[in-house]
């Protein structure tokens, strides 16, 4: 969980998905939690990678709650080497752009 604001999650987000699918057609999603999608395809296969923003909570290391987001990589299609390959690319990239803005803190509460 990365305390950030929803403005810098949303950044990150976009840039790491342009970045990692340049020329890719990458669209908006809503459901279950705001992020971005985007579809690799190679002759009849094709392979479908979303990133996700959720909001959480995380405990500073004095003991209070700090709001910001966490990040979720999921991925699914018939091209599981090289698109799970990509999915993890992703996570990484956005792991590394948020520790760039801010040091990650453990989870410590519910999200509301």
């Amino acid at each position: 969980m990365f305390p950030i604001t929803s403005e810098q999650a949303e950044k990150i987000l976009s840039t790491a998905m342009t970045a990692q699918f340049p020329g890719a057609p990458i669209s908006r999603v809503e459901f279950p939690n705001k992020g971005y999608q985007a579809t690799v395809r190679f002759l009849l296969d094709s392979h479908t990678i979303v990133a996700y923003m959720i909001a959480a909570k995380g405990r500073a290391e004095d003991g209070t709650l700090k709001d910001g987001f966490a990040f979720e990589v999921s991925n699914a299609g018939t091209m599981p080497l090289s698109g799970g390959s990509r999915a993890n690319d992703l996570f990484e990239r956005l792991i590394r752009d948020a520790s760039s803005i801010a040091p990650p803190l453990p989870l410590g509460g519910s999200s509301t």
